[in-house]
């Protein structure tokens, strides 16, 4: 608001316009607190994010005592950002009052959906999720999902269970509908987060779950275990290299991923061979210990392990 007693200049709040789409501005003006007809229409001159004058000195319409509009149709090649318009009030013949509106542009905004959690077993999170372009045109959108603790943490803090980042072209006003994974090790009640990005702008969606420890057939909670064999020792796995399987007959298509000897089962045989590589780092002989592909041998690996056991 500008004033200038008894004259005061106010101009509507306008907020966020998207690109394609049309920025309407209403500017009243006031004597002594009552709507009264400035001396001559007002006009506005309107910036760019890039403060170019995309509009100079347009005229304002009245539409009531006191009270004027102006519609501007923004381009869809719009560059986003924050844009200004100047209005310009010549109320009477001594005054002329100018009002600065600030309003932000944005392009293919995007709005996300955590649908479901559909497993929340660990260590293997997954969550079905939809981006939708809401925008006019086409767009690439960089996404962000990220399991976390507290709802405060953001996607990319260190503080994060998991964080994993892609991106996807959508079609005007289509929906992109997808199934995302995340590692989460231990139990406990987290949040799954989804963050699709437009220019300088994002949208988000989360959903709280709990997670929980896989169980093995007999209903147990995983656990420790040792190998059997003869000669005694106490589940130190053998003492030379399992066998490797052939990897041509073998593959991930067509195999549990914890039956590390390929023979239909997920039993004992298999556990002596993780035990035989445990608290290794990749490279390893046997290219399918490594049941979740982080380059270690770990109770992440044995988890999955027992989830499948004599399944």
């Amino acid at each position: 608001m500008t004033t200038q007693v008894p004259w005061s200049v106010n101009t509507s709040n306008i907020g966020t316009v998207v690109a394609g789409q049309s920025y309407q501005a209403t500017l009243t003006s006031i004597y002594n607190g009552t709507l009264t007809d400035s001396l001559s229409l007002p006009t506005v001159t309107i910036y760019d994010s890039s403060n170019n004058a995309v509009i100079t000195n347009g005229t304002l319409t009245r539409i009531a005592t006191g009270t004027y509009s102006y519609t501007y149709s923004v381009p869809g090649a719009a560059p986003a950002g924050t844009w200004k318009s100047v209005f310009t009030a010549n109320v009477d013949v001594n005054n002329t009052l100018p009002s600065i509106n600030y309003w932000t542009v944005v392009t293919n905004p995007a709005q996300v959906i955590v649908n479901s959690i559909t497993n929340t077993v660990t260590p293997t999170i997954s969550a079905n999720v939809t981006i939708t372009d809401e925008g006019l045109t086409g767009n690439e959108y960089q996404y962000q999902w990220c399991v976390v603790s507290s709802l405060t943490d953001p996607c990319g803090s260190p503080n994060n269970i998991f964080d994993g980042v892609a991106a996807k072209y959508i079609n005007a006003g289509q929906d992109f509908n997808t199934n995302l994974t995340a590692t989460v090790p231990n139990p406990g009640t987290y949040y799954f987060k989804v963050i699709a990005y437009f220019g300088t702008q994002s949208s988000v969606s989360y959903r709280s779950f709990t997670a929980t420890a896989p169980t093995n057939n007999n209903g147990g909670n995983t656990g420790g275990g040792s190998s059997g064999g003869g000669g005694g020792g106490g589940g130190a796995g053998p003492s030379s290299p399992p066998s490797v399987p052939n990897s041509t007959q073998c593959t991930l298509q067509n195999r549990k991923t914890a039956d590390l000897n390929c023979d239909g089962k997920v039993n004992l045989i298999d556990f002596s061979m993780m035990l035989y590589f445990w608290g290794t780092k990749a490279p390893f002989s046997n290219q399918f210990v490594d049941i979740n592909k982080d380059s270690k041998v770990n109770a992440v690996d044995f988890s999955i392990m027992l989830y499948q056991w004599n399944k």
